[in-house]
C-alpha cells in the first residue's frame, strides 16, 4: 500500500506525469492513493493546514510506503514521517536534502531535481543571433520551488558563457509579469526563458490559470 503526497495538484502536468509513471510501475499489484497539497494555487498561509490534512490522510491509509513529491511535501511532513518510521521515497527536491536532515533519516531515500542551466544556455547561445553581448531574462514565479531553483542557478559559475548575461526575476503578480515581458526587448534582452509560472497571482490574489499565462 503506497501513498503519494503531491506538493501540487493533478492538473499540473509535472504531477500528472510522475503519478502516471508511479501507477504504471506499481499498480495493480500494489494499492496506490494520493493526496494533493495544492500549494501552487493556494496562498502560503494555507499550506500548513493542507499539510495537516495530508498527514491525516497518511494515518488513515496506514501505508507501507510514502512517496513525497517536491519540496513542500518534504518540508511539512518529513519530521512526522521520520518519527513514524514509515519508509519514504522523495522526488523533485530542489533544496539540499541536508537542510531537511534527510541524510540523518534511515528510512528516507530519493531523487533530486537540478536545472540543466549550462546545457540550456549553450543551446540558447547557438540559436540566438551572434552579437558581442547577449542578455537573457529568466522568469520565475515566487513559489518556494522557484526560490530554491533560482538560488541554485544564481550560485552556478557562468564564466564559460562570458558573452551571455543572465538576469533572474522572481515575480508574484500577473501585471508585473506582463510588464517585464512587454519591456524585455527595450531593456536589451535577446531572449526570455519561462522557468516556473504556476504560482503567479492576479490583483485579487487569486491563482492565475497557468496555461492561459503561458499562451499569453
Amino acid at each position: 500500500k503506497v501513498v503519494v503526497i503531491e506538493s501540487y495538484h493533478q492538473g499540473y502536468m509535472w504531477d500528472k506525469q510522475y503519478y502516471q509513471a508511479i501507477l504504471d510501475t506499481l499498480a495493480p499489484e500494489n494499492e496506490v492513493t494520493h493526496f494533493e497539497m495544492d500549494t501552487k494555487r493556494l496562498p502560503k498561509n494555507q499550506h500548513p493546514k493542507r499539510a495537516d490534512l495530508a498527514w491525516q490522510f497518511i494515518q488513515q491509509q496506514q501505508p507501507e510506503l510514502v512517496i513525497l513529491a517536491d519540496d513542500n511535501a518534504v518540508n511539512y511532513l518529513h519530521r512526522r514521517l521520520n518519527a513514524s518510521q514509515i519508509p519514504v521515497v522523495y522526488l523533485g527536491i530542489n533544496m539540499n536534502p541536508r537542510e531537511y536532515h534527510l541524510n540523518e533519516y534511515k528510512n528516507f531515500t530519493g531523487v533530486l531535481e537540478r536545472p540543466l542551466l549550462r546545457r540550456s544556455l549553450l543551446l540558447l547561445q547557438r540559436i540566438l543571433p551572434p552579437t558581442k553581448h547577449r542578455k537573457i531574462l529568466v522568469l520565475f514565479d515566487q513559489s518556494d520551488t522557484s526560490k530554491l531553483a533560482a538560488e541554485y542557478i544564481s550560485k552556478q559559475q557562468l564564466s564559460m558563457l562570458s558573452d551571455v548575461e543572465v538576469e533572474i526575476l522572481q515575480l508574484k503578480q500577473l501585471n508585473e509579469w506582463r510588464k517585464q515581458v512587454l519591456q524585455a526587448k527595450d531593456n536589451g534582452f535577446s531572449a526570455i526563458v519561462i522557468a516556473l509560472y504556476h504560482a503567479v497571482r492576479d490583483d485579487q490574489d487569486q491563482s492565475v490559470n497557468a496555461e492561459d499565462l503561458l499562451k499569453w
